[in-house]
């Protein structure tokens, strides 16, 4: 009977391991179960917020591009203006050394019609001159 005790304790001790141990792997199932979801929920918030800071990051680049091209805009309209008042004062400047040397082919040119005139008058005076057998 001793045999027979041994083993029904034997196998009473057995039947409470069998479900101690399935009481474990239920509390650890639970366990990984809760881990499962925090670790699903910190991967929600990481997919959230990087969505944010994408939206946030394509935000500052639209205004990046907006103020570069601002910029490239004001830069295009300096560098237009200094041509366009380099390209006056140039003008202005040649214009100036045109009526200068205009100024002075005309002075010239009189002087020469002048002489011209002086020199056809002489031509006609020795002509009539000749004419006139008195030279």
């Amino acid at each position: 009977m001793d045999t027979f005790i041994d083993k029904l304790a034997q196998k009473f001790t057995a039947q409470e391991m069998i479900k101690a141990n399935m009481a474990a792997e239920a509390k650890e199932n639970r366990k990984l179960r809760e881990q499962i979801e925090n670790y699903e929920s910190m991967l929600k918030e990481f997919k959230d917020s990087s969505i944010g800071n994408k939206e946030y990051l394509e935000e500052l680049f639209t205004k990046a591009d907006d103020s570069l091209h601002k910029e490239n805009v004001k830069v295009y309209r300096n560098v237009q203006a200094a041509i366009n008042d380099g390209l006056k004062e140039q003008t202005e400047t040649l214009l100036e050394e045109q009526r200068k040397t205009s100024k002075k082919q005309g002075v010239f040119l009189k002087v020469m019609s002048v002489l011209i005139f002086v020199a056809v008058l002489a031509d006609i005076a020795l002509q009539v001159l000749r004419i006139l057998e008195i030279f």
